[in-house]
């Protein structure tokens, strides 16, 4: 009896311990099967600068209709095309791009309409899914509410301001239109007359701002990314199509614009046409530039954005105020200055301190009958404006 009853417990106990080796298995093929399917993830979160690795995991699945894209290129068009169409969040699949790609998404893409906060990758075997979580611009509501008549959210009490300001310039607008050139022109004189280069050294704090719309159009102030994306908003509310560009210029980060015109595109810097320190007019050096000509002392990703090779709308070409050397300019002078006026510009290509000296600039005495003169310069060497202004 006795040696059954022990028998009977060997029994139980062998039975338990298989019961629990299966349920190990079950458990580690569980946690297989759930990485292998997607279910487990993990999360970053864009920062200024860095990435930072979020604590825990979330739950996805792959869905048919979630895009593949392995170009970085194709990428970048679809971020900007989520951003601008409103989209706080979106999914792609890929099987080729890599971390380090994503994880600077933000610096290959328009902020102009938002930026990417954070993504979360889940493995499926061969490929990934990227889910992006963005936060939209006070320049996308104000957008939204001036072109569509949207209502702006009751939180974006600085896009409300920002709404009423850009109407304001609109409504006082006094150019032809129905011409994308006279319109872009206009913004470039405004931002040029109502702007102030702001360093963010010299406004500690302020740098979201200075790098806003608001910037410039509701304080009077900012740096090149404010200066490049007021452009973009007024164009854009105006019914002329523009970009803005993130490069380089001079050796440091810089942001411009492309602005197309009778369906070819120009470059446009409106903060180096903006004179240091702050002058009572405004420098045309870079209104409408080719690839070519803004090259001298830009920097781009060219594969991102659209070529500009058309030279019609070149402001130094369109006015005939472009001369190859210092021949030229002085029978242009020569021309000009029997008007007596006040002030001319004009674009030379072979500008230096010894071409232009004192000595060679006599002769504007002479033609003008001016007193004294000054000048300033502004653009790269090959294409130099030189602003004069007479006293008489």
């Amino acid at each position: 009896m006795q040696q059954r009853e022990t028998k009977e417990k060997r029994g139980c106990c062998l039975f338990a311990l298989l019961q629990g080796i299966l349920l190990v298995a079950v458990l580690i093929g569980g946690l297989v099967l759930m990485r292998d399917s997607g279910l487990l993830s993990r999360i970053y979160q864009y920062g200024k600068g860095q990435l930072h690795k979020l604590p825990g995991s979330e739950r996805m699945a792959s869905s048919e209709d979630d895009k593949m894209i392995n170009d970085e290129k194709e990428l970048v068009d679809y971020v900007n095309d989520q951003l601008e169409t409103g989209h706080e969040s979106f999914v792609f699949l890929t099987e080729e791009l890599d971390d380090n790609f994503i994880n600077n998404i933000n610096s290959c893409t328009e902020a102009f309409y938002g930026s990417c906060s954070n993504y979360t990758t889940t493995d499926f075997g061969s490929y990934r899914r990227v889910k992006m979580t963005c936060s939209l611009t006070d320049a996308y509501y104000v957008e939204k509410n001036i072109l569509n008549d949207e209502e702006i959210p009751s939180d974006r009490k600085e896009a409300v301001k920002l709404a009423a300001r850009c109407q304001e310039i609109l409504d006082g607008m006094k150019v032809d239109k129905n011409s994308e050139y006279r319109k872009e022109k206009y913004f470039h004189d405004y931002l040029v007359g109502h702007t102030v280069y702001t360093t963010e050294e010299e406004e500690k704090g302020d740098q979201d701002l200075l790098s806003s719309p608001a910037g410039p159009l509701l304080y009077g102030k900012g740096v090149c990314s404010g200066y490049a994306r007021a452009m973009k908003l007024l164009c854009d509310l105006a019914g002329v199509k523009c970009k803005t560009i993130v490069g380089v210029g001079n050796g440091v980060d810089h942001e411009w614009n492309m602005v197309k015109i009778k369906n070819h595109w120009y470059h446009v810097d409106v903060t180096w046409d903006d004179p240091v320190p702050d002058q009572d007019h405004p420098m045309y050096a870079y209104l409408n530039l080719s690839d070519e000509a803004i090259a001298k002392d830009h920097i781009w990703e060219k594969e991102y954005y659209p070529s500009a090779n058309s030279l019609v709308y070149d402001y130094y070409l369109l006015n005939e105020a472009f001369c190859d050397d210092y021949e030229a300019f002085y029978f242009y002078m020569q021309e000009k200055l029997k008007d007596h006026p006040k002030t001319v510009r004009v674009m030379v290509g072979d500008y230096s301190k010894e071409n232009y000296s004192e000595e060679n600039l006599k002769f504007l005495f002479e033609l003008s009958g001016a007193s004294s003169y000054s000048f300033s310069t502004c653009g790269p060497e090959g294409r130099t404006e030189i602003y004069f202004v007479f006293k008489y």
